[in-house]
This record gives C-alpha cells, sequence and structure tokens, in this order.
C-alpha cells in the first residue's frame, strides 16, 4: 500500500515537479487522476481509471474517508492500493 501526500510530488506552482525522475512523475500523474476522479462532480462523466501496475488490467475504485479527509484507492485486479493525502486545492481538487 501507498501512502502519499501529493504535494511531496508538486513544484512551487503546484505543478508535478518536472525535477524528479520518470517514475516519481508517473506516479503523481497517477495520483493527480485520482484525485480528478473521486472528486468530480456527480454530474460530470465517469471516467474509468487503468491500474498504472504493469500487465495489470484492472481498474482503480476510490472513495473519500470522511474521517481522515483522504482519497482511498485500490486496484480490482492487483494488490496496487493506497492513501492519498494533501489533494485538498491542488488544481485536480474538482470538488
Amino acid at each position: 500500500m501507498f501512502i502519499s501526500n501529493i504535494t511531496h510530488f508538486l513544484d512551487e506552482e503546484g505543478n508535478i515537479a518536472t525535477t524528479m525522475n520518470k517514475h516519481g512523475r508517473e506516479i503523481a500523474s497517477f495520483l493527480a487522476m485520482v484525485i480528478d476522479s473521486e472528486t468530480k462532480p456527480p454530474s460530470e462523466e465517469y471516467v474509468e481509471l487503468s491500474c498504472w501496475k504493469k500487465k495489470c488490467t484492472g481498474t482503480i475504485e476510490s472513495f473519500v474517508d470522511e474521517e481522515s479527509n483522504s482519497i482511498e484507492y485500490w486496484c480490482t485486479d492487483c494488490e496496487n492500493a493506497g492513501v492519498i493525502s494533501g489533494w485538498e486545492g491542488t488544481k485536480w481538487d474538482l470538488s
């Protein structure tokens, strides 16, 4: 399980930092997509997210934990799962 604070992946302007290595940017982009997907208003079209692990064909499910105000996500096929904090107020927070 990954425990991530999205702000650790961002630069001073709130963008995914270009100074990170490729793998770090890929993880940050995936976390941004989860935040975007989970905070999208119900009236907007649902977009199914694919798992980012190689050779996995699963999809990502998520919810906002009201107690911790973190986004929890998991893959329907593999063990990819995690918790995202620090997402409030980022450019991917559509709530």
